[in-house]
């Protein structure tokens, strides 16, 4: 007996109602860096990459003293080092579910201090960030059923220099805001 297009999605379309086919809700970090120049570059090349370690990520709470720390190297055997480049690469993401409801004033995103990245005529080149904690400070509350996404964008532009790189700027946004 043939099955038709019709009669499977007959079948499927229960399916969707019983949430096995819901995504699971979650905070998302993307990271990729931007040609816009640096604000104190002096540079006159490009990056094409470069390597980030992941050393914590935590929400701050409204009340100013608090922090859910949701990843800590020590504690999670996930990888921490990335390579990010011109395109979206996912660096993190947790399972917010549990935390519904709670209101919160800021994400913290922290790094180790040194980085390495390059282009195609070099790509051993390193650099020590002046402050490797990112914050963004806005008001948010984890909603049911929706996901978060915390992008960075690395403004690398003309950070490079002979045989050193200079340190870029970053720009938050989250969900696109």
């Amino acid at each position: 007996m043939k099955l038709t297009i019709t009669r499977l999605l007959f079948l499927v379309w229960p399916l969707t109602a019983c949430g096995s086919l819901v995504e699971e809700q979650l905070l998302k970090l993307e990271m990729f860096g931007v040609s816009d120049r640096a604000s104190d570059s002096e540079g006159n090349e490009t990056p094409d990459f470069q390597t980030y370690v992941l050393t914590g990520v935590a929400l701050l709470h409204s009340d100013g003293s608090t922090r859910t720390q949701l990843f800590d190297p020590e504690t999670t055997t996930v990888t921490s080092s990335f390579r990010i480049i011109d395109r979206a690469q996912l660096i993190y993401s947790k399972a917010i579910k549990d935390l519904v409801g709670t209101q919160y004033n800021g994400i913290e995103v922290s790094f180790a201090e040194s980085i390495v990245g390059g282009n195609e005529e070099r790509s051993d080149l390193s650099l020590t960030l002046s402050s490797p904690i990112l914050t963004l400070s806005r008001a948010f509350e984890v909603e049911k059923a929706q996901s978060l996404l915390l992008e960075i964008k690395v403004k690398w532009g003309d950070t490079i220099l002979d045989a050193a790189m200079s340190e870029p700027d970053y720009e938050l946004l989250l969900n696109g805001k």
